[in-house]
């Protein structure tokens, strides 16, 4: 292997790479422009496995607070950097 995936692993080989239980998002593609035949890839992290796991339900956003400001807070936040 040079770094990049491998596969088709079986669920049990899986879990014993990743030393347990282990998550996967689900994909799909979405067609972007019909016309130009171009698709868009979206992941699914809401899906829950069959132990009623999902990657959204392991994030807890207390730990990721989120602030949303004004485009001019920003605005004068970047004037006011050292430069």
């Amino acid at each position: 292997m040079l770094g990049h995936m491998a596969s088709p692993f079986t669920q049990e080989e899986t879990h014993l790479v990743a030393k347990g239980h282990f998550s996967t998002v689900p994909v799909g593609l979405v067609e972007k422009d019909p016309s130009k035949g171009t698709f868009h890839m979206i992941q699914h992290f809401s899906k829950e496995d069959e132990l009623g796991i999902s990657v959204n339900l392991q994030i807890y956003s207390d730990d990721f607070p989120t602030y949303w400001n004004s485009a001019y807070t920003m605005v004068e936040y970047v004037r006011h950097l050292p430069c």
